[in-house]
């Protein structure tokens, strides 16, 4: 008996021990696949998705199919480059459609029919198309990016996008001539959108997949039709729906009216020599708003902010940018959709450390009165100071100014001084042989 249970416990040792190695090299796999594979929604759920878009206008597309391996080879179709990730902030990956593996992004990686792109937490990619159509993805979004290809029989460029999660907001514009369809796939509807050339504007609209999996479609201006469960409904400028999870798109709505912005005004310069303005923000206060998102960047399209702030003022100072034209726009913070943005203003920021010109017209070396006068021109924006006093300008920038004299040696300092503190000096000796009892 004691030498059974002698035998027995090396041998329940040994089991715990391979118990243990496997839960361990099971751990590590599993560790393994969560860095390859993003979190969120499943790879096989967003090719569902697509599978649901593609049946969309069926017979449409397989026209389209038939005709371009008939004019250019199905494989040269399928091969093409669908899109180019143009810009990237932070952590952004990619996943190839036939590949397991999801990689590190970078800017220029093209994107090729069926790719998926991924953001993460503060990561922000910018995804084009063509020359006039891009969107840029927001943080923790995931999206399936189809080619933007040519209907021969329609004559328009289709763009097909599949929303896995989070939010994107995407700009499209069409010309006569080169009319562009974007289609684009979330989990509970599909949104058509054509950019109407009329007013050679882009369509300018943002997707975003909610907590819950509903959907909320912003037009921000131009036009879109959202679809689920057979209902349509029209979105036009400055509109938004909302579609739950197996409801229809609601009825369109209204966009709160968007912030208006009283400083600077558009086109305002700002000058200095050494250290950067402070430049005061200014806009006008909503009765709704719980606060303010103001953005400031060195792009009209703001792709990347160089300040992005909240606050619970109507105003903001900054005093931190550099020589450069800027672009500035303000958002109210009232609800969900709290990115209802200004129309933007441009602002010029100047760096001068050019002196204002000096000429001085300075009296003999010797004089023999109390007085001199003293003549010259600077710039007509400048202050000038004779000898710490100041002197006004004509509307050229001319000066005259009588100068009283002390008995023998004088130091006549003429000081001209721009806006930004910039300086020239001219300084000459003079000396006024005279008595005091002298007239």
């Amino acid at each position: 008996m004691d030498h059974h249970t002698k035998t027995t416990k090396p041998l329940i040792i040994e089991g715990a021990v391979s118990i243990f190695l496997v839960l361990l090299f099971f751990g590590i796999f599993l560790g393994f696949l969560n860095r390859m594979f993003p979190a969120g929604i499943l790879y096989s759920s967003i090719m569902k998705n697509i599978s649901t878009a593609d049946s969309i206008d069926t017979h449409r597309h397989n026209r389209l199919l038939k005709l371009s391996h008939r004019d250019r080879g199905i494989d040269n179709l399928k091969n093409s480059i669908a899109a180019i990730l143009e810009h990237k902030k932070n952590l952004v990956k990619g996943k190839r459609a036939n590949d397991v593996a999801w990689e590190i992004a970078k800017p220029g990686m093209p994107l090729y029919d069926h790719d998926a792109l991924q953001t993460y937490k503060n990561s922000v990619a910018v995804i084009k198309f063509d020359q006039d159509n891009i969107i840029e993805m927001k943080e923790n979004s995931l999206v399936v990016i189809k080619r933007l290809e040519e209907d021969f029989i329609f004559r328009e460029k289709r763009a097909f996008i599949v929303v896995a999660d989070g939010e994107f907001r995407g700009k499209f514009f069409t010309a006569p001539g080169k009319p562009v369809y974007v289609e684009i796939a979330t989990p509970t509807a599909v949104a058509r959108i054509r950019p109407s050339h009329s007013r050679g504007q882009p369509v300018d609209f943002k997707v975003r997949i909610n907590p819950d999996s509903s959907s909320t479609f912003i037009v921000y201006s131009g036009m879109a039709e959202i679809e689920s469960l057979g209902k349509k409904v029209k979105l036009t400028s400055r509109q938004k729906t909302f579609v739950g999870i197996g409801q229809p798109p609601s009825e369109p709505m209204d966009l709160p009216e968007p912030v208006k912005l009283q400083t600077p005004a558009n086109e305002k310069f700002f000058l200095f020599s050494k250290l950067p303005p402070e430049i005061s923000f200014n806009w006008a206060s909503t009765a709704s708003a719980i606060g303010y998102i103001l953005e400031i960047s060195d792009s009209p399209s703001f792709e990347e902010s160089f300040l992005q702030t909240t606050t619970t003022f109507n105003q903001f100072t900054a005093g931190h940018l550099q020589n450069g034209t800027y672009y500035w726009r303000v958002a109210t913070i009232a609800g969900f959709d709290d990115d209802i943005f200004s129309n933007p203003r441009m602002i010029k920021i100047i760096q001068d450390t050019t002196p204002p010109d000096l000429t001085v017209d300075f009296p003999a070396d010797i004089v023999k009165s109390r007085t001199a006068i003293i003549k010259g021109k600077t710039d007509p924006d400048a202050t000038l100071y004779i000898s710490d006093r100041r002197v006004e300008l004509s509307r050229s920038g001319s000066f005259s100014h009588e100068l009283q004299l002390k008995p023998g040696i004088n130091v006549i300092v003429i000081e001209a001084m721009d806006q930004v503190g910039n300086t020239s000096y001219q300084s000459k000796y003079i000396t006024a042989k005279y008595h005091e009892q002298d007239t």
